[in-house]
């Protein structure tokens, strides 16, 4: 994250910061803790669906979510 661009965004209801990775490939959003737990309860239903679309070859309009981190940072002085 350290070496992430911040996106420049307006008009999300949530008021998350967005970052996108330097190649490009990757944009990374920032969500509040309730978030977080509200997709972790979700997700084997997301990873279903996502599976169908993907190997069954039918186009769905959801993003695609690689992975869930719980990054914290440390102040030293």
């Amino acid at each position: 994250m350290a070496n992430c661009i911040p996106i420049d965004t307006s008009g999300g209801k949530s008021g998350s910061d967005f970052f996108k990775s330097l190649d490009g490939l990757f944009i990374f959003k920032e969500v509040k803790e309730s978030e977080f737990f509200m997709f972790d309860d979700s997700c084997p239903k997301y990873f279903e669906h996502m599976f169908k679309h993907t190997f069954e070859k039918n186009p769905s309009v959801l993003n695609k979510i690689y992975a869930m981190f719980d990054i914290t940072s440390q102040i030293t002085k």
